[in-house]
């Protein structure tokens, strides 16, 4: 496995499981779900532009603003608050991966997440996150 694939990996992990409590499993590529989120970051990696992409449901967003924010639900919760904390995951999984590039000695700068078009983030999912699609792409070509 490369530095990218460990790093999205173990981010995830620590994310969802370990600082949400949502149960994680392989997803065997489902497809994205129809009322998708899609949060992109921008990055750069010696020298090599890129971005993170987020997608996932609305209902995995509010499931998680409802974890931090008690009475939370996805009714409570407008588009602009759902993006606000789809842009938090976000940053919660690349600050990870981040902090592991660094570690092996490598920078990762990151910019500020941005609500991205459905397409860029509709592929099969990775994980099914308490049952619902979850994908998370680090696109850095060449770096591996």
């Amino acid at each position: 496995m490369t530095l990218v694939t460990n790093a999205v990996d173990d981010a995830v992990q620590d994310v969802f499981v370990r600082a949400f409590g949502c149960a994680l499993t392989p997803a065997d590529g489902a497809p994205p779900p129809s009322d998708l989120l899609a949060i992109a970051m921008p990055l750069v990696c010696d020298g090599v532009e890129g971005s993170a992409v987020l997608g996932l449901p609305r209902g995995l967003v509010a499931l998680v603003a409802g974890r931090l924010l008690a009475g939370a639900t996805e009714q409570s919760l407008d588009e602009a608050d759902l993006r606000d904390f789809g842009g938090e995951i976000c940053n919660m999984l690349v600050g990870r991966i981040a902090t592991r590039f660094s570690a092996a000695g490598t920078v990762l700068s990151l910019g500020t997440p941005q609500p991205a078009l459905p397409a860029d983030a509709a592929l099969p999912a990775q994980w099914l996150c308490a049952g619902l699609p979850l994908s998370f792409h680090l696109r850095l070509p060449g770096v591996r």
